[in-house]
């Protein structure tokens, strides 16, 4: 592990254990420089480190102030979409949030959706995206993209609207013979592009959880891949886990 890293799960550790409470100053980087036996740049990207995880912030001239620690927020996502009358839901959780108006408009799909819808990466396809915020106080929690080939987009012209009605891109899809859908889901970390990292308002360096789910027809064409992304400091994906008949409980 590289030295700054180091430094940065060191301090992380005090933070958490209160070492360095909540509202305290850091000791200056010359200090901790010393401290560790290293220069201040790697004091630095120590700092930086903590600071994309939220433990710290940088105050001009004043140094560096701790935060509070954020508690992850457990999501278990289950294996069932749900319809709620209005929409599909890939998973109750995201019922919880408030989606903003879609923003539609045709885009480059990343390599790993180009993969699974099976276009090239440099081929235009058509992007539903919005944020998912809090409506306790409209933080972003959650950002979700939905790729559609254009050739599926010319079949079904209501796909580049706005508001699309009730079922969402799965109802118009459905109802224009790809029913019924079946869907998989990937899950993965990443470090959050520049883009993603200021439609969630996060501090640059943040990983990200990504999942991306594949849409299915009855004939094997993947009709739609959609990706939510969020913090990967603020989540955490749980599961839970159902005993198997043969898995028999230990004997006394």
């Amino acid at each position: 592990m590289p030295p700054f890293r180091e430094i940065a799960a060191t301090i992380s550790r005090q933070i958490h254990q209160d070492v360095y409470p909540e509202g305290s100053m850091l000791p200056k980087r010359s200090i901790l420089a010393d401290a560790f036996g290293v220069d201040e740049n790697t004091i630095s990207r120590a700092l930086d480190v903590l600071q994309s995880q939220g433990l710290v912030r940088g105050l001009r001239r004043h140094g560096t102030i701790v935060l509070k620690p954020l508690a992850h927020e457990l999501i278990d996502l289950g294996s069932i979409v749900e319809f709620d009358g209005s929409s599909y839901r890939l998973s109750k959780v995201f019922k919880t949030f408030r989606p903003e108006p879609t923003i539609v408009g045709r885009r480059r799909a990343p390599a790993d959706v180009a993969r699974l819808l099976g276009v090239d990466v440099d081929d235009l396809v058509l992007v539903r995206e919005c944020l998912m915020l809090d409506p306790a106080d409209d933080s972003r929690r959650m950002l979700a993209s939905t790729y559609l080939p254009l050739s599926l987009v010319e079949e079904i012209p209501v796909l580049r609207a706005g508001d699309i009605g009730d079922g969402g891109t799965y109802g118009r899809l459905e109802e224009h013979g790809h029913s019924p859908l079946s869907w998989t889901r990937e899950a993965g970390a990443r470090v959050a592009t520049p883009e993603e990292t200021e439609q969630l308002a996060m501090p640059l360096g943040v990983p990200v959880i990504g999942l991306l789910y594949t849409a299915t027809d009855p004939q094997g064409r993947v009709c739609d891949v959609t990706s939510i992304v969020m913090s990967g400091t603020r989540f955490r994906i749980v599961d839970k886990l159902a005993r198997n008949e043969r898995a028999k409980e230990a004997a006394p």
